[in-house]
């Protein structure tokens, strides 16, 4: 037998290295794997332990769920504290925690308190903002969590990993895990696998908050129909009553078409409305129409208001139906018995009346010196011409035909001073509101006829100034005119408080209409100008600049304007004096 050479010795010897190698890396590839395969193993079974207690579960006592499952986590995991954290709702956190003393068995992790998340305001805001927080030694806390050290040091953790968990770009809270007894590693691995969980918790967070806040809802919802003492019913998208409150299931003195009070909870509130209309019921068509056009989306509201007769004789009522939207689409009627409403505004309305009256009255005083010119005019006229008609009598019937021209001049100043009287007796007697369609400008002519005189003996030049083919308003003729008098006798005041000649003394009373709907009228005088401190409050009730004022006028007119739809204001002119603006809105159509 050949010996083998040296050389073939080291191949030889080579080989077996290289096979010896192979086989070590093949059994440490192994090794690899039966780890990476029981970790794989041990991973999918706690995700499978997890979802089994969300699974099956009591939702009524899901807390306690949450507890089993972050026991789980923490066996997988080898840690010391698990903790689910919601930054909103304390009572949806959860901790656990490794004991091993007071006779639990060593390694055991029973549940314990949460610390509440404004104890960690460093962590909590980097975790809101979607970034993983932790360190593997408490030596090493990083520079951004130092503000929390004292925290972490209460809680003796070493070591911690917190995810943030939520959902659509919103970080509801955290699921944490630490050491206390050493310091900990984060691999990639173990974050990836704790994102995963993360996941599912946050999954169950946003179930238990959703269920929570319906919880609310409901039982707010359940508050607000118990404490409303009309009665309220809600319906679904076809009609059905899911809920009525207190109010509704006692009933109520009004029985009608629209009250519904017998209907319960499952009936169908349309089909009790048509079956109103069939009987032909007032209102139950407009009803039974504005609760299917809510309900459709064609309108958010509707309203109506009807009369009921019941024990205490006739109730006037305004139902309104509101639309539901969200996940339950439906509406809510309502049923006010607004008949005290009603007699307390007429009240309102009488006494508002009477002070308007009073006001009228007021003014009325103001030009009686004017009134009494205006009328001495015809009633000269008459008694000239009654004298001269006697001297010609006397000379026989040659004289007829100038005692007949005679007459017909008694005649005309008769009908030109019982239409002064008339115009007076229409502003300041009793009157009811009531709302025609008036030509603005025929009414500013009319009030200026009643202030002719004033004007002459105050030494003011009155200028009209009216716009050709203004757009009618709808107003109460009388009510418009006592604002007018008002803001003119105003005017009028004002230039008398300074020294001016007669000939500077002008009222310029300028309609105009505006492309926003509303017709205007100003008064533009030469007076003293409003004082910048009393602009405000000018419109206030028994706020007054004169020295024997009310201070009822302008706020009576303010409020007839916003009772027309309108409103009154002031400016003062660039050069002198103040000019007042009554706004109204238009009437559809032109007067010729």
């Amino acid at each position: 037998m050949r010996e083998i050479a040296w050389h073939e010795l080291i191949v030889l010897l080579a080989v077996q290295a290289l096979i010896i190698a192979v086989l070590l890396v093949e059994r440490r590839n192994r090794r690899r794997a039966e780890r990476a395969l029981k970790d794989r193993v041990a991973f999918e079974t706690l995700l499978s332990n997890v979802l089994w207690e969300f699974a099956h579960g009591d939702p009524e006592q899901l807390p306690d769920t949450v507890a089993r499952a972050l026991r789980h986590v923490g066996t997988y995991t080898q840690v010391d504290r698990v903790s689910l954290v919601h930054f909103a709702e304390r009572n949806l956190s959860r901790s656990v925690q490794r004991a091993s003393a007071n006779g639990h068995p060593e390694g055991s992790l029973l549940a314990v308190p949460t610390h509440s998340p404004a104890d960690f305001p460093a962590t909590v805001k980097a975790l809101a903002q979607g970034e993983a927080v932790s360190f593997s030694h408490r030596a090493d806390l990083p520079p951004a969590l130092a503000s929390d050290r004292d925290a972490f040091d209460r809680l003796g953790l070493e070591a911690l990993l917190a995810l943030p968990i939520g959902s659509d770009h919103t970080v509801v809270g955290a699921l944490v895990v630490g050491t206390v007894r050493q310091r900990r590693e984060w691999s990639d691995g173990i974050i990836h696998r704790l994102r995963a969980l993360a996941d599912i918790f946050s999954g169950v967070l946003a179930r238990q908050h959703a269920v929570r806040a319906a919880q609310r809802s409901a039982a707010m919802s359940a508050a607000v129909l118990g404490a409303t003492p009309n009665p309220v019913v809600c319906i679904d998208q076809a009609g059905v009553i899911r809920q009525v409150n207190e109010s509704w299931m006692r009933g109520a003195a009004a029985r009608g078409v629209v009250f519904l009070n017998s209907v319960s909870a499952g009936a169908n509130y349309l089909d009790e409305c048509r079956r109103a209309v069939a009987r032909g019921e007032a209102s139950a068509r407009m009803v039974l129409e504005g609760i299917e056009q809510v309900l459709s989306g064609q309108q958010e509201r509707f309203s109506v208001r009807y009369l009921c007769a019941g024990p205490e004789g006739e109730r006037w009522f305004e139902m309104w139906v509101e639309a539901l939207r969200g996940p339950d689409v439906g509406a809510v009627i309502s049923h006010v018995d607004i008949t005290d409403q009603l007699e307390a505004q007429a009240e309102v309305r009488r006494h508002q009346d009477e002070i308007s009256r009073l006001s009228r009255a007021r003014t009325m005083g103001e030009f009686a010196a004017s009134l009494a010119h205006e009328l001495s005019q015809p009633l000269a006229a008459i008694l000239a011409n009654a004298q001269a008609a006697r001297r010609f009598l006397a000379g026989g019937r040659k004289h007829l035909a100038e005692v007949r021209a005679i007459l017909e001049d008694i005649d005309a100043d008769d009908q030109r001073a019982g239409e002064m009287i008339q115009r007076m007796r229409a502003l300041f007697g009793r009157h009811e509101v009531e709302m025609t369609t008036v030509d603005l400008n025929e009414v500013v002519r009319d009030a200026m006829a009643l202030v002719r005189s004033d004007a002459v003996l105050r030494r003011v030049t009155l200028v009209p100034d009216l716009a050709e083919g203004l757009t009618s308003v709808r107003a109460d003729r009388i009510q418009l005119q006592q604002v007018l008098l008002n803001l003119i006798l105003n005017a009028f005041e004002a230039m008398a408080q300074q020294e001016t000649q007669g000939t500077n003394r002008r009222l310029i009373v300028r309609t105009s209409g505006g492309a926003d709907g509303y017709a205007e009228v100003s008064v533009r005088d030469t007076g003293t100008g409003i004082r910048p401190e009393d602009l405000d409050r000018l419109f206030e009730a028994y706020f007054t600049t004169k020295r024997d004022g009310m201070g009822m006028g302008l706020s009576i007119a303010q409020s007839i304007a916003r009772g027309h739809g309108g409103r009154v204001w002031v400016t003062n002119n660039s050069d002198c004096g103040a000019t007042f603006h009554l706004a109204l809105p238009t009437f559809s159509g032109t007067l010729s």
